[in-house]
């Protein structure tokens, strides 16, 4: 450029081009076309998903044609997607190699009169064509990258969501230390109400359960059972009452700590895909195969283990697949026995069991029970002559209290329960 002013402008002309509107150019006509990609991939993977977890369903309601073509016009909108995102990427390369080409042709054309006229050395043109060739393909993946960015950015914004997202609770972080000798749990007139839902789930809920002692929560479907274990597990806040842990309010205690003390066993317990063993060990760091197998035994769940091919080290599926609901909910409970926890929350333990193996897990589970400070929340009214008190809810508040003998010794809403229970165990020929 020393040599021939010009040379400089024409240059930097066609550098910025390449290195600067054209990356904008592509970030920007490729930013539609990369969040269709993302969306569509997004619900190809969903629809997939839900195929192949759901198919024994759709196979059993004559839905699976159905499934199989929205999976397949999902398909097909993602395939177009991709191939509008390839044209952008190809227009913006041929663009790339276009301008690189133009640059090097124009300095040529620029320089080769002079080197004719004497004017610049021959070698020179080489050099020139080498270093503008050479510095033009630096950033001549800028556009793509461009394009990624989009992408990336597109994706980025759904993992954000969920990363982003206030939790629920947050720990105050002065946070009162919980004694690892757990006294009493303590519920005061303590109200909730669902964020999605306009009826309060629990209404002035009181009582106290004392160290080593058991109570059982019964009543209806939608009685609010369940909620009480997800407020005392923290997994919502409550404002209207309060819930104390050995005389400290739940509010002032670490959430980890807490949950730390509790066994959780609950309607749908997860199970990762992996093995048995491995979801076993899940419930406690350091524990051994020789506990992992006396929680099964007590669970009644070792003798099933044994009889698979790989016994502990069988692979389950996601969400337990390979198992039947009774055996899921027999390794949740021996999952729970591992964990060891002082305090033991049954939501249904005995949920998907036949009459005689819930027969046997409630015997084993009492007597796990009466060691530990345990809340059962059951609708099935079965073995609750040995739990310490009966609370009976509906429609959110506890409207009877008492020992199985005396709730079942006079007319209440818990005898009414147990006499509608008997006479459909009876109809279906259990007793």
């Amino acid at each position: 450029a020393s040599f021939y002013p010009l040379l400089a402008p024409v240059y930097l002309t066609f550098y910025l081009s390449l290195g600067l509107l054209l990356p904008i150019l592509a970030q920007t006509t490729s930013r539609r076309a990369a969040a269709q990609t993302i969306s569509l991939r997004a619900d190809l993977q969903t629809n997939l998903v839900d195929g192949i977890q759901g198919m024994a369903d759709l196979i059993a309601y004559g839905r699976a044609e159905q499934r199989l073509t929205q999976i397949a016009s999902t398909a097909d909108n993602y395939g177009n997607a991709q191939r509008r995102m390839a044209r952008v990427t190809g227009i913006h390369s041929a663009l790339g190699t276009l301008l690189t080409n133009l640059g090097m042709w124009t300095i040529l054309f620029l320089t080769i009169p002079k080197i004719i006229n004497g004017e610049i050395a021959g070698p020179m043109l080489a050099s020139l064509t080498l270093l503008t060739f050479a510095s033009f393909e630096a950033v001549l993946p800028l556009p793509l990258a461009a394009q990624m960015w989009n992408s990336g950015r597109e994706a980025a914004k759904r993992l954000f969501e969920v990363v982003d997202t206030e939790p629920e609770i947050k720990d105050d972080i002065r946070y009162s230390k919980l004694e690892k000798r757990i006294s009493n749990i303590e519920f005061s007139s303590l109200s909730f109400t669902y964020p999605t839902q306009n009826t309060p789930a629990l209404q002035h809920v009181t009582f106290n359960l004392q160290p080593s002692t058991s109570i059982a929560i019964v009543g209806p479907s939608g009685a609010g059972k369940s909620a009480i274990a997800n407020l005392l597990l923290r997994f919502w806040d409550y404002k209207v009452g309060d819930i104390a842990l050995g005389g400290e309010s739940l509010k002032a205690l670490n959430q980890d700590e807490v949950r730390a003390r509790c066994g959780y066993v609950s309607q749908n317990t997860y199970f990762f895909n992996t093995s048995i063993y491995e979801n076993l060990r899940f419930a406690r760091k350091k524990v051994t195969r020789a506990e992992v197998e006396a929680a099964c035994k007590s669970a009644q769940i070792h003798d099933f283990i044994m009889s698979l091919p790989k016994g502990y080290d069988t692979m389950i599926g996601e969400q337990g697949l390979r198992l039947s609901g009774g055996e899921r909910q027999r390794l949740a409970i021996a999952r729970a026995l591992i964990k060891d926890a002082p305090i033991l929350i049954l939501d249904e333990p005995t949920a998907n069991l036949d009459p005689l193996t819930e027969q046997q897990v409630l015997e084993t589970l009492l007597k796990v029970m009466k060691q530990k400070t345990s809340l059962l929340i059951t609708h099935r009214l079965i073995g609750l002559e040995n739990v310490d008190e009966i609370l009976v809810m509906n429609h959110g508040s506890i409207i009877e209290h008492g020992t199985h003998a005396e709730l079942a010794g006079r007319d209440s809403f818990y005898r009414h329960l147990l006499d509608l229970q008997n006479r459909i165990l009876l109809d279906e020929n259990y007793l």
